[in-house]
């Protein structure tokens, strides 16, 4: 069983690199019908339809304007998550997905932080770095 840490992590947002990340996160989920009918004696259900989100965390870097700086609110963009670096073979998560929140944190003696949320649009594909 292959095992990966996250060291080598980055994010890819319409090809270009996004500076400065300190972590992300990808969660899918799905939902279920209920199609029990009165006579059943357990509930049962059916296969709704999946959903996905991320959030991309990073050290604030107003100079990047590919990655950092492309990611406002409201644009949909495609992303191409590496969980171990983006060397030909390694894995990678890949979907479109809309920005929904940019928050920016200034903090006493702490660098400028921000995130980015994201809403997918569509599904995920599962595959490996060209």
């Amino acid at each position: 069983m292959a095992t990966y840490t996250g060291v080598a992590g980055t994010v890819k947002v319409a090809a270009a690199t996004i500076a400065e990340i300190t972590g992300f996160s990808i969660e899918t989920s799905g939902t279920t019908i209920e199609d029990s009918a009165l006579t059943d004696a357990a509930s049962t259900f059916k296969v709704g339809r999946t959903s996905w989100t991320a959030s991309i965390e990073c050290m604030w870097d107003p100079t990047d304007t590919t990655g950092q700086n492309a990611m406002v609110v409201g644009n949909s963009m495609a992303f191409i998550f590496y969980v171990d670096g983006s060397a030909t073979g390694k894995p990678t998560i890949e979907g479109t997905g809309i920005i929904t929140g940019v928050p920016v944190t200034v903090s006493n003696d702490a660098l400028v932080t921000t995130s980015f949320a994201i809403q997918g649009t569509g599904a995920l594909t599962y595959g490996t770095a060209a």
